[in-house]
């Protein structure tokens, strides 16, 4: 079983440049941005008697084995029994997540380049782990899961500071497709497709100049 799932507390991926000096991760960088729905978002499940912060350490601890189970079946590595330290109940919503994936993946003759490939920018100092880079219908794709209900603008930043991971490593995506294997068992998986990432890049590197003020500032 992989590593990458054994531990619910596991330390996000550390990413270094050639030199050793740490970098940091697509995510990270893109947590500067204001994310006006979480408000009410939060302020709608305390009134149903739900603490926001228990919730989102849920939804993550589903999502990152959805993640799993979903790149074991690209990658040869499936996962088909419930691994140590997560729930039954966890593990069934994931594996429900995972046959959302299953359903779109299905639909086409996939042939998988990378899988959940560590890249580090030399260039631009910020590293990141895209989910899938294969070829669909003849064109190279980046896809990226997400396992919550609805795809978002900010999902396309984050698929654009992988785009220009994979192509520093000489991989140049055609296109990038968003599926969103949702934890709501009433939705089945939705996608978003995209060609075009000209202003996502704009704000992503906007995002990464914050990031690095904010890191000096915190010195000072």
């Amino acid at each position: 079983m992989d590593e990458a799932i054994k531990q619910k507390s596991k330390a996000h991926t550390q990413y270094k440049l050639a030199d050793g000096t740490r970098v940091p991760g697509v995510t990270t960088i893109l947590n500067v941005l204001n994310k006006p729905a979480l408000v009410p978002w939060a302020n709608n499940l305390g009134l149903e008697g739900i603490v926001s912060a228990d919730f989102t350490k849920e939804t993550g601890y589903i999502g990152t084995l959805a993640h799993a189970i979903m790149l074991g079946y690209f990658t040869g590595r499936e996962i088909t029994d419930c691994p140590l330290d997560y729930s039954q109940d966890q593990f069934d919503i994931a594996s429900m997540c995972y046959q959302k994936g299953r359903r779109w993946a299905d639909q086409y003759n996939i042939e998988v380049i990378l899988a959940e490939e560590p890249l580090v920018s030399e260039e631009w100092h910020y590293g990141g782990t895209p989910d899938l880079f294969c070829k669909i219908n003849g064109l190279f794709t980046g896809v990226d899961f997400k396992s919550s209900s609805g795809l978002y603008p900010e999902n396309l930043y984050q698929c654009v500071g992988y785009d220009r991971l994979l192509k520093e490593h000489g991989h140049y995506p055609d296109q990038w497709i968003l599926v969103g294997m949702s934890r709501n068992p009433e939705e089945d998986f939705d996608t978003k497709q995209v060609n075009n990432l000209d202003i996502q890049w704009g704000i992503f590197k906007n995002c990464l100049e914050i990031y690095e003020l904010q890191k000096l500032e915190r010195r000072k």
